[in-house]
């Protein structure tokens, strides 16, 4: 749609009348003032703005997520049962990935037939199977959706790993289990929201820890049990500073290997988290000029969520390796310059697409692996936009 003869001229026209303001979201009423910047943007993309609060469209690129579900399903090419993240009852036609890439699907191209790019759209995407786990890379000898990366790993989602039990955004993770959203993590169980987290249980946001438990919210500690809002602590045991000799004194003490004594220890940890601890105004680490939530080691990257090593993001979440230049898009890994897309990796200038691994210029796709062309439905948009 987006090289149909007319559309530049229709879309400069609809954004030299765009101004900052306020705007109410057409699908939930929901106002927001829509920034010069985000009028920007729109004009770096030649897209007409979103009738849509930001919220809402991160709401539908999310609900594209898989989540973190497993099923046995059934290859709709041969029958064979293999393990998915799709419902088996959802309807959705499902193949596992080798067989997806092993067939061509080039005879279910559509011509345009007068019914709209978007309905034509809508059957192929029922027509033709998907991939049964959209892995970005090909894991080895692992059970994982979204991997972009995983070797003797199972039940991970989104996740670059190694030897790792139940993950999801588990990147650079190895030797651990029940990892989430958390990076650097080895020889470790239960972390969430943490990075470069060695020999440690139970932690949520922190970063640079050993061989501890109990953590909330520490920084460079070390041999310390269930500790709040620390920096470079060792030997913390409940919050209160001790010797080495009491520390290890009090750790000989505790029996954490029966669920009768260990889940008082846990519902007491979480207790101070709720009740004691101090949660600071966000958890991000080397942001600059960076507004959002859960930002590492970004640049320029505004009201962004969870993006790691991105730069001049805006309106995004859950991007990685390099990403940047993207606007409303999700699920990236080193995608650049795209808009209203979600999950892919190392592809540049795509526009509302889904699943999009080493592709370049494409519009309106789905489920596409290593293309330089516009794709899918190229043909089909010019009578519903020309």
């Amino acid at each position: 749609m987006i090289q149909t003869p007319n559309y530049d001229a229709k879309v400069k026209n609809i954004l030299d009348a765009t101004q900052p303001g306020e705007w109410t979201c057409a699908l939930t009423g929901r106002k927001w003032d829509m920034s010069a910047k985000e009028v920007e943007r729109y004009k770096h993309f030649n897209v007409p703005p979103s009738k849509l609060h930001p919220l809402t469209r991160m709401h539908i690129l999310t609900g594209f997520f898989v989540g973190y579900q497993w099923w046995n399903n059934k290859s709709a090419q041969d029958g064979s049962v293999f393990i998915s993240p799709a419902h088996p009852g959802s309807g959705v036609k499902v193949v596992p990935d080798q067989q997806w890439f092993g067939h061509d699907y080039a005879s279910n191209f559509r011509e345009d037939d007068g019914r709209g790019v978007f309905k034509i759209m809508g059957g192929l995407v029922h027509e033709i199977p998907l991939t049964g786990l959209r892995n970005l890379v090909q894991p080895v000898n692992s059970i994982s959706t979204i991997s972009a990366g995983d070797e003797n790993s199972y039940f991970m989602n989104a996740s670059r790993s190694k030897n790792t039990l139940f993950g999801m955004n588990a990147l650079d993770v190895e030797n651990s289990a029940e990892i989430y959203q958390s990076f650097g993590v080895n020889n470790s169980y239960n972390v969430v929201h943490s990075d470069r987290i060695f020999n440690c249980r139970w932690v949520q946001e922190s970063r640079d820890c050993l061989n501890s438990m109990f953590l909330f919210d520490c920084r460079n500690s070390e041999d310390c049990f269930m500790a709040t809002n620390k920096r470079n602590a060792k030997f913390v045991f409940k919050n209160e500073q001790l010797s080495e000799a009491e520390y290890r004194a009090r750790m000989e003490k505790l029996v954490l290997t029966r669920r009768s004594s260990f889940e008082p220890l846990r519902d007491e940890f979480l207790g101070m988290v709720e009740c004691d601890a101090i949660w600071p105004e966000n958890f991000n680490e080397k942001a600059d000029g960076c507004t959002g939530e859960y930002l590492t080691d970004c640049t320029d990257c505004k009201e962004c969520y969870f993006h790691h090593d991105c730069r001049n993001q805006f309106q995004s979440s859950f991007s990685f390796d390099g990403s940047e230049g993207n606007m409303s898009c999700t699920g990236w890994f080193g995608a650049t310059n795209s808009y209203y897309s979600t999950t892919g990796s190392h592809s540049s200038n795509v526009k509302y697409c889904y699943t999009q691994v080493q592709c370049h210029n494409s519009k309106c796709s789905a489920t596409t692996w290593s293309t330089a062309i516009i794709v899918t439905t190229a043909k089909t948009a010019l009578g519903a936009w020309g």
